[in-house]
This record gives structure tokens, sequence and C-alpha cells, in this order.
């Protein structure tokens, strides 16, 4: 019987051949490692004041929300924000930056939702995870352990709130995910 080690490192030959051998489209083959979030298209049930969903996937992890890097809804009873990656991906991890100059309470409560359906504006899809607290001005990551969907929603259910977003990011399941990316860095 192989050591455990035996068994990390042929997987890790497997995937440097994949790799190498481009069985990964080159468009696809960094979206292990990198956040898709950005290749989306985001929508939210209100906009509080220039706080457009978009905010939410621009890279910036700017938490003041006078930076103009934060999405926000009005105070709205069930507030979500929806990202829709055009097409279905196992979904590895999703990080949320919360907001530092107030209100990081807010978060408190919310659910992530991913799936394919647009019931409810996507609320309805299975949930991933609840955000209990996320500190202020801190970035979660949440494990969806390769739950596949289209839609990722993130909603406050069941209570009037405003939802802030400063950033969402979004890391894709790929067998290589069993790896640091840094592993892979020569490779890609």
């Amino acid at each position: 019987m192989f050591p455990v080690f035996h068994v990390f490192y042929i997987i890790y030959i497997f995937n440097v051949v994949l790799v190498k051998n481009k069985k990964i489209k080159n468009r696809d083959k960094n979206q292990f490692c990198e956040n898709v979030a950005r290749l989306g298209q985001v929508a939210q049930s209100s906009t509080y004041g220039n706080a457009k969903p978009e905010n939410a996937i621009d890279g910036n992890r700017a938490s003041n929300y006078n930076q103009g890097s934060c999405a926000c809804t009005n105070n709205n009873l069930n507030p979500w924000w929806r990202l829709d990656l055009l097409k279905t991906y196992k979904i590895n991890t999703v990080t949320i930056t919360n907001r530092q100059d107030c209100c990081s309470e807010r978060i408190n409560g919310a659910e992530i939702r991913i799936g394919n359906s647009l019931n409810d504006n996507g609320n309805a899809n299975p949930r991933c995870a609840v955000i209990s607290s996320i500190a202020a001005g801190a970035s979660q990551t949440f494990a969806c352990n390769g739950m596949e969907g289209r839609y990722i929603n993130i909603i406050i259910p069941g209570r009037t709130e405003y939802l802030t977003l400063c950033e969402v990011e979004i890391n894709l399941m790929l067998l290589v995910n069993l790896f640091p990316c840094h592993l892979f860095s020569d490779v890609l």
C-alpha cells in the first residue's frame, strides 16, 4: 500500500500533465487560483446611493464605504445581491469582505446560495453557508465544496436590513485544488 504522500504526488503529477497538455482550456487554467467573479454580471434587490452591485466585484477589497468600492442595498426586507457567472461552475470557495467603517454586524445571518434557478431571484437555490459574523473590514472565506451553479446569491433572510458587500470573490473547484496554487506557478 502506498503512503499518503505517494498518492498525493501521483495526483500532483497527473494535474501537472493535465495542465501542460492543455486538457484545461487556456482561458480556464488559472481560474482555480484566481477570482472568477469579475467575469460575471451582477444585480441586487435595490441600490443605496451610488453603491451599485458591480462595486462588489471590482477586485478592490477597500472596506470603507466612502471609498466607493462597496455594494449596498436600501433598507429592505430580505435584501439580496446576485452574481451570474453566465454558465454553471463547481464553486470551491466564496470570499466576502465586510464593511469596516460602520455597521459590520449587518452581514450577520446572511446566507450564501448557489444554484441554477432564478426562482425568488435565485434566493431559493441550495445554501452553501450562513454567515454568523465577519469582523469589520475583514475578508472571510466560506467553503462550498464543489456546489454547482451559475448564480451565487447573498441574502439576509427574514429581516429588514441594508446588505453591504465590499468584495465578493469566487474560486472554482478543480482537481488541482488539492494543492496550493504556488505549486503550479511553473506550469501555468
